[in-house]
């Protein structure tokens, strides 16, 4: 698992260039507009790279070579997970760095509103990787956008046709939400990325599931 964790960093080497001109970009518009966007833009974008890494293994019929070496795919799939992870927290770690010293060289405060806005990406981040991560790993770089757009567009009737039924039976969640407001921030926090990562354990079984009845 070592050696495809350092296999992974060597490609993420390789894209350096883009990512020093997605940091360029991220700066700018940190800049001309807030410095929080940093945050999000940065970490959004960088942890999905993770995918990209499936895409370099499948070019070429390269998984066949490597389960040919003693890698199993149960081992592959976790490897996988931990280099997403890896990649959401350190792209976090620098952008919040990034956001506080443009904070700063624009003559504001840095608040802890900017790191609680930081942590609420982390829950973000793992659901859109659990999301991602089988679909990738079941279709394919190409046949993967097709399934991810189904799958919001999914989530997105759900949503939609869920606030419609509770505008029809005039259902009142005032409650609930004067209920959620009053509880400890970091409590509801914690709570959420626990329920995250549970999400990402489902994901990652699934995936082991997916890549254990495929052929390469």
């Amino acid at each position: 698992m070592k050696g495809l964790i350092i296999k992974d960093f060597k490609l993420l080497m390789m894209q350096k260039s883009f990512f020093i001109t997605l940091t360029i970009v991220a700066i700018f518009f940190g800049i001309t507009t807030d410095s929080i966007f940093v945050i999000g833009f940065l970490t959004m974008i960088c942890s999905m790279f993770a995918l990209s890494t499936i895409s370099y293994d499948e070019f070429d019929n390269g998984n066949a070579f490597l389960f040919s070496l003693p890698i199993t795919r149960k081992g592959y799939v976790i490897e996988k997970y931990i280099f997403a992870i890896m990649l959401g927290v350190i792209s976090l770690i620098l952008s919040t760095i990034i956001a506080c010293i443009l904070t700063l060289f624009l003559n504001s405060t840095v608040t802890n509103d900017l790191f609680l806005i930081a942590l609420i990406y982390i829950p973000i981040v793992l659901i859109l990787q659990s999301l991602m991560l089988p679909l990738q790993i079941k279709f394919g770089s190409e046949k993967s956008r097709v399934a991810m757009f189904i799958v919001f567009a999914i989530i997105f009737i759900i949503g939609y046709g869920f606030n419609e039924l509770i505008r029809i039976l005039n259902i009142d969640f005032t409650p609930v939400i004067n209920t959620l407001l009053t509880m400890n921030i970091s409590m509801i926090l914690v709570i959420v990325m626990l329920l995250s990562l549970i999400i990402m354990f489902i994901s990652c079984k699934i995936s082991m599931k997916i890549i254990k009845n495929k052929e390469f």
